[in-house]
């Protein structure tokens, strides 16, 4: 009875075993497609800040311009960005995507969830965040890490949590992380001429 076909296995073990297998690496596939997705989202929405931030320094150029046109023109954006004039220009004209970026860099100075979204669009805010956190607890681990405290954090940590707030303030007045504090005071001189 032993060999007769109505005992034996459906599937043998090696198939069963190539099938586990197969199902392993479609798990890990997925897995890894949430993850490439979740990259790709980011990217998206860096690339929409730093549309956003050309956007602005272009209205400066048209703004320190004079008749004869812009300081700095779209044809000339072009070649220094390596984005198209029509992506330069529609950026130029979208004045909205930079201001949503400086009213969550105002409210980022004081929430908690709007500084992560800011952390969002810039990563190496993020990465300061980290760092402190990091060293936070290497140089006092029996201290939980708040990223508002300025006061009583070894040197080191301050130093990084200052750098954040000057970053997201100068984001808040509405300067391009791209831009010098140099671009800003030259901007401001032709501006009041």
């Amino acid at each position: 009875m032993e060999g007769s076909p109505m005992f034996q296995p459906a599937v043998s073990k090696d198939e069963l075993v190539r099938l586990a297998q197969r199902e392993e690496l479609r798990k890990e596939i997925e897995a890894a497609l949430v993850r490439a997705g979740q990259a790709a989202a980011m990217a998206q929405q860096m690339r929409r800040a730093a549309l956003a931030e050309i956007g602005e320094l272009m209205r400066i150029a048209r703004a320190a311009g004079d008749d004869t046109g812009d300081l700095v023109g779209p044809k000339r954006a072009e070649a220094l960005t390596g984005l198209t004039r029509q992506t330069v220009a529609l950026s130029r004209d979208d004045d909205d995507s930079w201001r949503q970026i400086t009213e969550t860099a105002a409210a980022a100075q004081c929430y908690e969830d709007k500084q992560e979204r800011l952390e969002t669009l810039y990563p190496h805010l993020r990465q300061i965040t980290e760092t402190a956190a990091y060293l936070r607890d290497q140089l006092d681990p029996d201290k939980p890490f708040d990223p508002f405290e300025l006061e009583e954090s070894p040197l080191p940590v301050q130093l990084l949590r200052e750098l954040h707030a000057a970053q997201v303030a100068r984001l808040a007045e509405g300067h391009p992380t791209a831009a010098s504090d140099r671009l800003a005071y030259l901007y401001k001189q032709v501006s009041e001429q």
